[in-house]
């Protein structure tokens, strides 16, 4: 993944409500993403600024099994910036989970690393 330069001004992002498919490992997600004017598309999604262990080992299992409890199947806010996408065309973005204050959603990628289960991550060499 190349390194993505983020300008952190507002009108630079895209915002969109999704559902949540599949979890292919733990960064990388496939959604039903809504696009607006009742048109949808299903697309695959990796996650932005982390990096997840290999989904065959028994870390990147754990990982993986984490998020599926947590997001699978749910409806989520999903955020890209200028549609951004790495090296193998997904796009890249933060994804955001509802909670009980509809003010204050988690923010899924932050989650992982607090959990353990992923590592801050630039787009620089691994």
């Amino acid at each position: 993944m190349g390194k993505v330069k983020l300008d952190q001004t507002e009108d630079r992002f895209y915002r969109y409500k999704a559902h949540v498919t599949k979890v292919v490992d733990a960064d990388t997600i496939d959604v039903i993403c809504e696009l607006g004017m009742w048109t949808s598309i299903s697309t695959r999604l990796r996650f932005i600024g982390i990096n997840a262990p290999e989904k065959n080992t028994p870390e990147g299992k754990t990982a993986k099994e984490y998020l599926r409890n947590l997001i699978e199947g749910k409806d989520v806010e999903v955020q890209t910036y200028l549609d951004a996408t790495e090296k193998y065309g997904r796009l890249l973005a933060v994804i955001y989970l509802p909670t009980d204050d509809p003010a204050i959603p988690m923010n899924v990628n932050q989650q992982l690393i607090k959990s353990g289960n992923a590592v801050f991550y630039d787009g620089g060499k691994r």
